[in-house]
């Protein structure tokens, strides 16, 4: 999984991690050869899965924080990052609903809430600091939570048994 762009010197590698160690290694070909290589040691993180951005950019989800980060361009020397901005909304996930909190009340926030499939269960904008998801008219499964407040989209997974 690699869109760096032909300048970049990882462009055709591919990146793997370690779930225990928070390791990221690469590997690629040069000359029928395959050659790893440690891209960095990340220690504390429990990194799950890597995923393609809408950006075309490669992301990695630690998942015992919940945090996404961005693998940038070695060029760049920041290896991965954690978006900077403090976190602006908390989710509690309760049995049957799911809270949304705002931390503060700049501007509105617009919910956006997904089946496992990836349909579009609603969208919707408030103004409220509190939101409540009532999950019991929801069948049971994997559902993804997108909130946008300012620009920047938290996504959440929560899971309704």
């Amino acid at each position: 999984m690699n869109r760096f762009s032909e300048s970049s010197p990882y462009y055709g590698y591919y990146f793997f991690a370690d779930f225990c160690s928070g390791k990221i290694w690469t590997i690629h070909s040069n000359s029928n050869n395959w050659i790893t290589e440690e891209f960095g040691n990340f220690s504390g993180n429990n990194f799950s899965t890597f995923g393609e951005g809408s950006d075309g950019q490669l992301y990695i989800a630690d998942l015992t924080k919940g945090i996404i980060y961005k693998i940038v361009d070695g060029t760049t020397g920041l290896g991965t990052y954690e978006n900077q901005k403090e976190n602006q909304v908390s989710i509690i996930n309760n049995q049957n609903e799911i809270l949304i909190k705002r931390i503060e009340n700049s501007n509105s926030m617009q919910l956006s809430f997904y089946n496992s499939m990836g349909i579009n269960c609603f969208t919707l904008e408030t103004n409220s600091l509190n939101y409540n998801i009532n999950l019991i008219d929801y069948p049971k499964g994997v559902y993804l939570l997108a909130v946008k407040i300012n620009d920047i989209i938290y996504t959440y997974k929560t899971i309704n048994n």
